[in-house]
């Protein structure tokens, strides 16, 4: 398993921020790709990526990246809503 060195998030601004010890890194997405609810549950208060979506969005910021274990989530999940989003 990975250890989280990082907390990744997407956003319209490239930018890395500490807040309260914990380290966040914002990778560029384009907007077009923000608004797509495709893989997003909402609540009251926020709103959060499937991990399906999660992992669609950082193959499209960053196609290299490595995961350790995939076996908890549906590799067919993750390459549909690529297609839904339009990554593919």
């Amino acid at each position: 398993m990975q250890s989280v060195n990082k907390i990744t998030l997407l956003g319209r601004k490239e930018l890395e921020f500490t807040v309260s010890g914990v380290e966040y890194v914002c990778k560029y997405l384009n907007p077009k790709y923000l608004i797509n609810r495709v893989g997003i549950v909402d609540s009251v208060r926020y709103s959060i990526a499937t991990p399906e979506r999660a992992i669609a969005d950082i193959l499209h910021v960053s196609p290299k990246y490595h995961f350790d274990n995939t076996m908890a989530v549906e590799k067919l999940d993750i390459n549909k809503i690529s297609k839904e989003i339009g990554y593919t």
